[in-house]
């Protein structure tokens, strides 16, 4: 952070997050949650101490924060000045959900972290037919996200739609070495995460997302 901070002295930092999605390593292991928890809490104040005004916070998954490491999550977001969470409403074949649960899931967060600040810090939607996905589905939980944005407006303050573009082969093929995960499923939902396709055009859901955003406007 040292090193961070003298290559950007006058660069107005909104958050730092230590960590992105933390819980798919600590898992079940509550001696890792303690480790980081130590680490968690002398890290924020060293920043803090370093830069006052930025917001911190620690990336976790959604079905972690609202499920299975929901109470290893909440003691960590104690030291946390902003929820960070990543959202994508998936089985854990990796393939979707249907749009519809999208406020429900969001109204849920909510409730979970009621008084706090929330940034839904990655989220997405593939389109493959593969995942069980389309154009039309990725469209709508584009639209059933901003509606769920609208109404708690008061407390989630970002959403950041993970990637604008589709993934060539070769970045896909790069994320998977990465992740070890080789089931086609997953290589079709890191592909076609993009609001417009590789080469470009725009998807149902770029056109969604430009109006839902002129509606408000933005």
């Amino acid at each position: 952070m040292d090193y961070v901070f003298s290559q950007i002295p006058d660069l107005d930092l909104v958050a730092i997050s230590i960590g992105n999605e933390i819980d798919a390593y600590l898992c079940e292991d509550s001696g890792k949650w303690d480790q980081y928890q130590k680490f968690y809490n002398e890290t924020s104040a060293y920043i803090r101490d370093k830069n006052p005004s930025v917001k911190i916070g620690c990336k976790t998954t959604f079905d972690a924060v609202t499920g299975k490491n929901e109470k290893e999550i909440k003691v960590l977001n104690k030291e946390s000045d902003v929820i960070m969470v990543n959202y994508y409403p998936l089985n854990s074949d990796f393939s979707v959900k249907d749009p519809s649960v999208v406020q429900p899931d969001i109204d849920g967060l909510t409730s979970l972290y009621m008084n706090r600040i929330i940034y839904i810090t990655e989220a997405g939607y593939p389109s493959s037919p593969q995942v069980g996905s389309s154009e039309e589905m990725q469209r709508e939980f584009i639209r059933e996200i901003f509606k769920a944005w609208d109404k708690h407006r008061l407390q989630v303050k970002l959403i950041d739609f993970v990637w604008l573009h589709d993934l060539s082969k070769s970045e896909v093929d790069i994320f998977v070495e990465y992740y070890g995960v080789l089931a086609n499923p997953f290589k079709e939902f890191l592909r076609t995460l993009g609001l417009r396709t590789y080469d470009g055009k725009e998807k149902q859901a770029f056109i969604a997302l430009k109006a839902e955003a002129e509606i408000r406007g933005w």
